[in-house]
């Protein structure tokens, strides 16, 4: 009876497992599910068709089977097709650092390399990079299985792992094939020690779309280098095994064989436009990806998913940035109108309406005796009065004050210092807001947008004050022979300069014509010239007016003092033209040599930013812009100072 119940029980058992067998085969049949599912290029160039390749770990029944969602709305394959060996090509990058010769490490692994290139698919391509002596090409791409097993046995212990190195030159050797799909097996096992930057390396095989399969050995140093490789596999696509045994690599080594192996071509037909979100979804497993129609792309980071912009900024604004943004634009638009529309119709003064009467000719004022003035100035109001006020107290003991006035009469602006610098000051608040509001709370964008605002009004005034500075000097040789003249004619000094103020052409005869009018309120005729000097902050005209003081005071012919001073003038401006002529070829030299720099950089950064990227997130690279930047300054200080000649 017992014998009966062990054998009973036994058949129960070979019953069992016998039916798990059974499933297991239906597993690896496909019938299970799969545990590999990625896409690796989409290609939307053609109307109504979009192809993908995609790596699929089960069978190519379930992949005909799946689902795609594109933009909400749902497809299914019109064509699923395993690529051939051919349309493949496998970089392998092999560690032959002296980091391999613990336990025999490298032969081992040779004898597992031979076997994978023994087993890959026919008339898939491969080539071979080793990492040790800083990276070399060992073999490039080829099917010819008897060149590639002497190519591995060749393989020799040398030097240390040039990991980096060793990536970027696979990512060459892979940007230069016409594959239709490409993959890189890396088997790393000592620390890095490559030239290559790693943003460099991951940046160059990310721009080739090919996905990256990563084996790091234990107990070699290939810890030290993880983030480097886990980083090129998330940018890349493919799988990183860290810590591996050296007696498992076989068996890992052969499982990427199989997914390498398991890639297909599967179309679908769609009409949709534009950004795309597509989710493929088979045999209980999915991936996501985004492209946009009428393209290509491959790779990770290509086909990364569009990822939703978060808000910035404080609730209050990023709720109701529009309503600040159009209030702001209102009342900046407001400002400028009030400001563009001052200058075009300045209003008179009480004391404009007073000199009026002076600086007008002879016998006729050219004004209204009856009129009445309405105030003049931006600030009308008494809250910006007040403002304007304390604005004025600020920038005078600053030092700001005189100095902005300066430059506005230099430039011929009708406004006050006060009030110019106050409607500046609120011109680059209104700024700072509605760039907060339009950029949504981006803390760089708004520097950006509030210095731009900062810069441009400044640099305007500026520009304005030297144009009519250089006028005004250009004028001051003529005018001094028209002086000349006039003194030799019997006019007196100030009946000549009166006479001259009438004749010649702007900025020189409004200078004139203020150093006229102050004359015949009181002030001494040298005094007003020599504020007129201090206020075009012109030394020639400086120079003109102490030769008049200094003639005034001891005598002599005025009038041939003039004549020699405008020819000394008229000598030394084309000496000075001379001189900018000889040194023009250097100022564009260093001009070029300062932008250089920064241009180059801006196009790398936009056509490569992971490559230039290591200068903004490792320490050594920021320690290296700081010290470019101050050395970039040094040498246009240099330059600047060698072709700049004083006359």
């Amino acid at each position: 009876m017992k014998r009966h119940l062990a054998a009973l029980v036994a058949a129960c058992l070979v019953a069992v497992l016998s039916g798990a067998t059974l499933a297991g085969a239906q597993d690896g049949d496909g019938g299970g599910v799969p545990d590999y599912l990625a896409i690796q290029a989409v290609d939307a160039t053609t109307p109504g068709t979009v192809e993908m390749v995609v790596g699929y770990g089960g069978s190519a029944s379930q992949l005909e089977q799946a689902t795609i969602v594109a933009n909400g709305e749902e497809h299914s394959p019109s064509q699923v097709e395993l690529l051939e060996g051919g349309d493949t090509l496998v970089v392998l990058v092999v560690d032959t650092s002296e980091a391999m010769r613990q336990g025999d490490a490298l032969t081992q692994l040779k004898r597992v390399l031979a076997d994978f290139v023994e087993d890959r698919p026919e008339g898939q391509r491969v080539g071979i990079v080793a990492l040790g002596d800083g990276g070399r090409v060992v073999q490039t791409p080829t099917a010819d299985t008897s060149r590639l097993l002497s190519a591995i046995d060749g393989l020799a212990l040398s030097g240390s792992a040039a990991s980096t190195t060793g990536i970027d030159i696979g990512a060459r050797m892979i940007a230069d094939s016409t594959a239709r799909q490409s993959h890189l097996v890396a088997v790393v096992g000592g620390p890095n020690t490559g030239s290559v930057s790693g943003a460099r390396a991951r940046g160059s095989l990310s721009n080739t779309g090919a996905a990256a399969w990563v084996i790091a050995l234990e107990d070699r140093g290939a810890r030290e280098n993880e983030g480097f490789l886990r980083s090129v596999v998330d940018a890349s696509g493919g799988s990183y095994t860290g810590t591996v045994n050296l007696d498992t690599v076989p068996g890992h080594l052969a499982d990427v064989g199989e997914q390498i192996a398991s890639h297909y071509a599967v179309s679908f037909d769609s009409d949709v436009s534009g950004p795309v979100d597509l989710t493929l979804t088979a045999g209980g497993e999915s991936t996501s990806v985004s492209f946009v129609t009428g393209s290509s792309a491959s790779g990770a980071t290509a086909l990364r998913p569009f990822e939703p912009i978060q808000p910035g900024g404080l609730a209050f604004f990023r709720d109701n940035g529009w309503v600040i943004g159009m209030a702001a634009a209102i009342l900046a638009a407001v400002l400028a109108a009030y400001a563009v529309g001052s200058l075009v119709f300045p209003d008179r003064s009480e004391l404009d309406s007073a000199l009026e009467y002076y600086e007008a000719p002879s016998g006729s004022t050219g004004i209204d005796i009856d009129g009445d003035d309405d105030g003049s100035g931006l600030a009308r109001t008494a809250l910006i009065q007040k403002a304007v006020g304390y604005t004025e107290q600020f920038a005078e003991s600053q030092g700001y004050l005189a100095k902005v006035e300066g430059t506005l009469e230099r430039a011929d602006l009708p406004l006050r210092a006060a009030e110019a610098i106050f409607f500046y000051a609120a011109g680059v608040v209104i700024g700072l807001g509605l760039a907060f509001a339009l950029t949504g709370g981006n803390l760089m964008g708004t520097l950006v947008a509030t210095g731009l605002v900062a810069l441009i009004p400044p640099g305007i005034i500026t520009f304005l004050a030297n144009r009519r500075q250089k006028k005004f000097e250009g004028l001051l040789p003529d005018t001094l022979n028209l002086l000349a003249g006039t003194l030799r004619a019997g006019y007196s000094l100030m009946q000549g300069v009166e006479a001259v103020s009438r004749e010649v052409s702007e900025p020189m005869g409004k200078e004139l014509r203020r150093v006229v009018t102050e004359a015949r309120l009181g002030r001494p005729l040298e005094e007003s010239m020599e504020a007129s000097a201090d206020r075009m902050d012109s030394p020639d005209f400086a120079w003109a007016v102490m030769a008049i003081r200094i003639q005034r005071e001891v005598g002599g012919n005025l009038a041939e003092l003039l004549v020699t001073v405008a020819d000394t003038m008229t000598q030394r401006e084309r000496l000075r033209r001379d001189v900018n002529a000889l040194t023009a070829e250097g100022k564009v030299s260093a001009m070029v040599l300062g932008a250089l720099p920064v241009g180059l950089g801006l196009f790398m950064y936009m056509s490569n930013p992971d490559y230039i990227g290591v200068l903004f997130e490792e320490r050594v690279g920021n320690f290296l812009i700081g010290g470019a930047v101050v050395l970039a300054l040094v040498g246009f200080v240099w330059m600047k100072k060698v072709i700049e000649v004083d006359v």
